[in-house]
């Protein structure tokens, strides 16, 4: 705390000194010493308000600090996170709400579709099954065509377009890819048919692109798919309402 001088004072110790007679020597000396004082105060303020700031500014310093660690904290907590909900996305116990069927095992969904899978084989090319096919699928470089070729039945009434169907194959639990749908037309000759007439039946073929090294290797892949109670539009698992788990082994293989 600041103590603050009377000059009243000061000034009356002088003229108890000097007999009640003003001393210019004396009056200097005063006007000399509040000036003194008051600048003494003004730089007891200054201090006072500097420390004050450096105060301020450290504590800021050391919540940023803190926040900036908390942040770094959280995202490495999500990384690890992420990367945990990655490793197990492929795990059996993600699988238990899928329907087991096998190859030339027929699926009934009553007023919606029927169909089967036939066979498979992992081809560079993929062609109609027609004797004088006019159109085919040539994949990439360094890749290759793992073909499921089935039969369907539209049972509803209005076209069904299997492009709809969510779909993905885990080979040997681990590596995932997304697949698509080609259908044939009526003489086998083309891909050419983008969805399924009412009551129509027709030749199928899901198709996933994967590695010559993925298909060199394989031992064995779940093919997993699903759809809603219209075959409609589907960006997401969580919008099926039916899903089915075909299980196909090297062996399944009918090149």
């Amino acid at each position: 705390m600041v103590k603050f001088i009377s000059y009243d004072i000061i000034f009356m110790e002088i003229l108890y000194i000097r007999g009640g007679k003003l001393d210019k020597k004396l009056i200097n000396y005063t006007r000399h010493k509040k000036i003194i004082i008051s600048l003494m105060i003004c730089l007891s303020f200054t201090l006072i308000s500097c420390s004050n700031s450096n105060n301020k500014n450290n504590s800021n310093d050391n919540t940023s600090k803190i926040e900036s660690s908390t942040n770094t904290d959280n995202s490495n907590n999500n990384k690890e996170n992420k990367e945990k909900d990655n490793s197990t996305n492929n795990s059996t116990d993600n699988y238990s709400k899928f329907t087991k069927i096998k190859l030339g095992e027929k699926v009934v969904n009553d007023g919606l579709i029927e169909y089967s899978f036939d066979s498979l084989k992992i081809v560079d090319e993929l062609w109609p099954s027609g004797e004088s096919p006019y159109t085919y699928k040539q994949d990439m470089p360094g890749q290759k065509f793992f073909a499921i070729k089935g039969t369907i039945k539209n049972l509803s009434g209005n076209e069904i377009d299997l492009s709809n169907i969510m779909l993905k194959n885990v080979f040997n639990e681990t590596y995932g890819y997304q697949g698509f749908v080609e259908i044939e037309d009526g003489n086998g000759q083309s891909f050419n048919v983008p969805c399924v007439t009412p009551l129509s039946t027709a030749t199928f073929y899901i198709v996933f692109e994967i590695p010559d090294e993925m298909a060199n290797s394989f031992e064995e892949c779940k093919v997993l798919l699903g759809y809603d109670n219209l075959v409609d539009y589907i960006y997401y698992e969580e919008d099926c309402t039916k899903f089915y788990q075909l299980d196909l082994t090297k062996g399944d293989i009918t090149n």
